[in-house]
């Protein structure tokens, strides 16, 4: 399920997925009002084919790895703009987000209950001294 974490940026929303290989965790740090970063972390990222989002059976949004994944390997980082605005929404009335990488057969999955309530704590919460 979902948990909170504060530092001293500010409070982040995050989640370990299932079903993959390697352990996969989802942080989303609130931003702007409607909107929020979104990080995905987990080790050895493919560094090149497609990578496809969806929720609830439907593709959302897809597009190469590359474009998303940071110099670490470790991290596809998705910076607020309305893709992640239109993702946010999705997000909050709905089961399921998949996350397919390139090259494996099961996608990663997160569950979205609750994501609507939990990320609007995060957003009220102070930020710590």
């Amino acid at each position: 399920g979902w948990s909170v974490r504060c530092d001293a940026r500010g409070c982040a929303v995050e989640q370990v997925g299932v079903g993959a290989a390697k352990k996969t965790l989802l942080r989303i740090e609130p931003l702007a009002e409607k909107n929020a970063r979104i990080v995905f972390e987990r080790p050895d990222l493919p560094r090149t084919g497609m990578l496809s989002i969806f929720i609830d059976g439907e593709q959302i949004t897809g597009g190469p790895i590359d474009a998303v994944r940071d110099r670490s390997a470790s991290r596809l980082v998705f910076e607020p703009d309305d893709i992640t605005a239109g993702l946010i929404r999705k997000m909050q009335d709905k089961q399921h987000m998949v996350l397919s990488f390139p090259g494996e057969d099961r996608g990663v999955e997160f569950m979205l209950a609750g994501f609507g309530a939990i990320l609007q704590s995060a957003r009220s919460k102070p930020v710590p001294n």
